[in-house]
């Protein structure tokens, strides 16, 4: 499935679909490439085992338009279920995945 694919499939139902792999919700970051604060969200979920669907909202204008559609000012913007977490917010990811 083709990115763009994916990201309209992931948002069909609703803007923010609560879709869980297992035990772990649907987790969708929308970054840049060139964000420290994105860096360290993606060593959080790497050092985690967190599976998280990425998107640059520099390189994909419809990610960017689901980024804002969700009211994203600033990167990243992660999405864990239906909870949009707006920066870096360790504590809070990890109430969220239960981690």
């Amino acid at each position: 499935m083709k990115r763009r694919q994916l990201i309209k499939a992931l948002f069909a139902v609703s803007l923010f679909p609560l879709i869980a792999y297992g035990q772990q919700p649907l987790v969708i970051m929308f970054a840049t490439s060139w964000c420290p604060y994105c860096a360290q969200a993606r060593q959080f979920f790497l050092d985690n085992g967190i599976s998280v669907h990425e998107y640059d909202i520099e390189k994909d204008s419809y990610a960017y338009e689901q980024y804002k559609k969700a009211g994203g000012k600033g990167v990243p913007l992660i999405i864990v279920g239906s909870t949009i977490v707006y920066g870096f917010n360790e504590p809070q990811l990890r109430r969220l995945l239960g981690i």
